[in-house]
């Protein structure tokens, strides 16, 4: 019997078998379909909220800890298993957002690194931009990260390390004395000493009859893909909340619907419509995307 069970085999839950095998623990990992190949896999993979003066103090502290602590990650994770996750810090520039002294004064608050900028330095921050912002908010601190690879690190990183089975959806959890003690899929049972639930959009239909249930539903979100050229946009960009994500290797991702639709995976014609992205979004950000 392991030491420890997680439910889940996206990201978290990955990450998570990855700490506590460090740890000494013996640890199963499962999954109802494959690995790393949901919510963590087509991410945009900003390290940083959106308007990040926006949220509570919990999340901006919860934030904080983990940007400070994802370059050496995805050092970590290069390292053992052979794939870069490409942690690559090319700053947050945000157009317009309206709330600039809102902005400055939680910067000067939580200590985090926050300019401002007018027409012609936000002009000379990104080049590509093609739109008259009188404003910006620069971010030179944020990062991204590119989820399918950072999904393929872990994995490859716990495999020998990890039990992990697949293809095995959870149907109950096994309670006894008001803990959970294992899970059953099917007609199979798995026990451990503890239970991690790390399922994501899954979890609150997985604890809805535990005596505190989380209030976690599923959301979709569905990005346009382009394939650009290394270089033709610089910076992470962020502009009436859609963003524009440029990859090392030239792709460019353009999001993000927000659709609360169960746990369907297709595109839908919000998406489609979404094409209309180079009239709304790409046409006055960043022409150079309408030709690729």
């Amino acid at each position: 019997m392991s030491d420890c069970l997680i439910i889940g085999g996206g990201i978290i839950g990955m990450l998570t078998a990855w700490e506590l095998q460090s740890a000494g623990m013996r640890v199963t990992l499962i999954e109802r379909r494959e690995t790393g190949r949901e919510s963590s896999w087509a991410g945009g993979g900003i390290v940083s909220p959106l308007y990040p003066w926006r949220y509570a103090d919990s999340v901006t502290a919860l934030a904080g800890w983990s940007q400070s602590h994802y370059a050496d990650l995805a050092r970590s994770l290069a390292q053992d298993s052979g794939i870069d996750p490409e942690y690559t810090q090319n700053g947050l520039l945000i157009l317009q957002p309206g709330d600039e002294k809102r902005a400055t004064a939680w910067a000067k608050e939580t200590g985090q690194t926050l300019q401002l900028l007018d027409e012609p330095a936000t002009r000379e921050c990104e080049p590509a931009l093609a739109t008259t912002a009188k404003t910006a908010v620069w971010m030179p601190q944020v990062a991204q990260i590119r989820n399918p690879r950072l999904a393929r690190a872990t994995r490859l990183a716990i495999d020998p390390l990890v039990k992990i089975i697949e293809d095995a959806e959870v149907t109950e959890l096994l309670v006894r004395d008001g803990r959970i003690t294992g899970i059953k899929t099917g007609s199979d049972r798995v026990e451990a000493d503890r239970v991690v639930v790390c399922a994501g959009a899954w979890s609150g239909r997985l604890l809805q009859a535990m005596p505190v249930t989380p209030d976690i539903s599923p959301v979709r979100g569905q990005m346009i893909l382009f394939k650009g050229q290394p270089g033709d946009v610089s910076r992470i960009v962020l502009h009436e909340n859609r963003y524009v994500i440029p990859r090392r290797d030239g792709r460019v991702l353009v999001g993000s619907t927000l659709e609360h639709s169960d746990f369907k995976k297709t595109t839908s014609q919000a998406c489609r419509d979404a094409q209309d992205a180079k009239r709304d979004v790409q046409v006055p950000l960043l022409p150079s995307l309408i030709t690729t």
